[in-house]
């Protein structure tokens, strides 16, 4: 697997995430151009047969990781999947999401649907 931070600010918990599993990693630039517009700026990276896992922090409208899903489908990811500490989207945007990556989830910090990662444990 690789894994794939759309943005700067998922730098932390991508390199986290990469060393945890042993993965290599890459943190995308994203370039703003309106409150749902994005460009992704993506380097040469080998991903032919690869599973992308992609992680970001904050998810609300997702116009960041379906940017992000269109360039996976454009370097041939066999597969890809999309983690989320927190999931603020609406269901409309939930199975935008579901339709380009092969599994959605997110930590339970904020209650969703997509609530697969349990986080009581850390603060014990």
């Amino acid at each position: 697997p690789i894994v794939i931070g759309p943005d700067s600010e998922s730098r932390q918990w991508v390199t986290a995430a990469a060393d945890a599993a042993g993965a290599d990693y890459v943190v995308l630039k994203k370039i703003r151009k309106g409150d749902r517009s994005v460009e992704i700026v993506w380097p040469d990276i080998g991903a032919a047969g690869r599973t992308a896992v992609v992680v970001d922090d904050i998810a609300s409208s997702g116009e960041t990781l379906l940017a992000v899903a269109e360039g996976l489908a454009a370097r041939d990811f066999s597969h890809s999947v999309c983690v989320i500490t927190h999931a603020l989207f609406d269901a409309q945007t939930d199975a935008r999401l579901k339709r380009v990556f092969a599994r959605v989830v997110s930590t339970d910090t904020v209650s969703h649907p997509s609530n697969a990662i349990a986080t009581a444990h850390l603060f014990v």
